[in-house]
């Protein structure tokens, strides 16, 4: 659970976290999770990105939006 803790930890106070290192199992998964592609890039909003990821999954997923400068970085 630690690297859960960790990840949140980052994503909810990333500027209280440089970097870390997890060495972990990662958990298998056997669904076709290929879903998530559409989320990948920049999106003009937050609330594209919201609309995006959809209701089910967004109360999981919307402390880790991060907001981007002009130039993408």
């Amino acid at each position: 659970m630690e690297g859960s803790i960790a990840y949140q930890l980052a994503a909810r106070h990333p500027e209280e976290v440089s970097g870390f290192v997890i060495e972990d199992i990662g958990a298998e998964v056997w669904d076709d999770l290929s879903f998530v592609f559409a989320w990948e890039g920049l999106f003009p909003t937050r609330e594209a990105l919201a609309e995006r990821v959809g209701p089910r999954l967004l109360p999981y997923l919307q402390d880790s939006f991060r907001e981007t400068l002009p130039d993408g970085g």
